[in-house]
């Protein structure tokens, strides 16, 4: 197969769980082993799974500690079912970004002002991450070369790229912290170059971020994208914004020459995690869902990227 790069985007706890648990579905039905990847790129909840894959983290094994799993030929014996979940709330997804996105995702200098302006007026949330700093920190304690995490500077209101060759100063495990500070609800994590909230005020999955050789192969996992169903207007405007984003930063790595693919949630897995990407209460079914749509997903992408 050829080289390829990772790309992870926001998502909330369920879009977590069905990264995953896709991935885990991807390597049982011999797709692809993500974790081989030539670069990471995660945004948000993203960041968490990106990592998992540049630790070398079994995430079928990681999901067993989670649910149970069963083996066997047939669908429903290959998902995942059991215990719920123990994922941290608040990851990815709240009630600042939501609102805000629309004008906080808008690139370019002026973006740079509105966010730096709207970030300055939101006060510093009270909740730390610190349950997820503490299993990044056992996860992996130094940095891989090939991880890169999205956050965006408070001061100046501009996207970082976090990694173990920048001049933030940040560990992994507070690099992750960071690119998952939702304004207004996680305190900001201090850096070098002044305090960093989560990459997804940005973009729900900061593509343009990726600078991949021509030819390169690019997949991104967005698990935004999808038809939520929602009644309310106002999501259901952010939605169409977010997808119609992530389409053009897909389109400005196709000007630089790379091949991309985002995968969103397919119909069963867009049911299963609903209109609320932090319902706890969905972790099984949707954890179900994404390893079934991996195990679908596997033979096509073995091809696509063996085109």
């Amino acid at each position: 197969m050829r080289p390829y790069q990772v790309v992870l985007g926001s998502g909330g706890v369920l879009g977590d769980t069905w990264m995953s648990s896709l991935i885990a579905g991807l390597l049982d039905a011999g797709g692809p082993d993500l974790r081989l990847a030539d670069r990471f790129v995660g945004t948000s909840a993203g960041s968490i799974v990106a990592t998992r894959l540049a630790a070398g983290e079994d995430l079928r094994s990681y999901l067993e500690r989670r649910f149970e799993v069963s083996g066997g030929e047939a669908s429903d014996d290959r998902s995942f079912s059991g215990g719920a979940g123990g994922a941290e709330p608040g990851i990815g997804c709240g009630p600042f970004s939501a609102p805000a996105a629309r004008l906080l995702r808008v690139t370019g200098p002026a973006g740079r002002l509105v966010r730096r302006a709207v970030l300055k007026a939101v006060p510093d949330g009270g909740e730390e991450l610190s349950r997820l700093g503490l299993t990044i920190d056992r996860l992996m304690p130094a940095w891989d070369p090939r991880l890169s995490l999205v956050g965006v500077n408070v001061d100046g209101g501009a996207r970082v790229l976090i990694s173990g060759e920048d001049d933030l100063g940040l560990s992994v495990s507070e690099a992750v912290r960071a690119s998952c500070a939702i304004p207004g609800v996680f305190r900001p994590v201090p850096s070098d170059r002044g305090p960093i909230v989560d990459g997804g005020v940005w973009s729900p999955v900061n593509l343009d971020a990726v600078t991949p050789p021509s030819g390169s192969n690019v997949i991104c996992l967005y698990p935004s994208g999808y038809r939520s169903g929602s009644r309310s207007r106002r999501k259901q405007a952010v939605a169409r914004f977010s997808r119609t984003r992530v389409a053009l930063e897909a389109a400005t790595l196709r000007g630089r020459g790379a091949r991309v693919v985002a995968v969103t949630p397919d119909p069963a897995a867009a049911e299963a995690i609903g209109p609320d990407r932090m319902d706890h209460e969905r972790d099984r079914p949707v954890a179900s869902a994404g390893y079934s749509q991996g195990l679908s997903l596997a033979a096509g992408l073995n091809d696509w990227l063996g085109s």
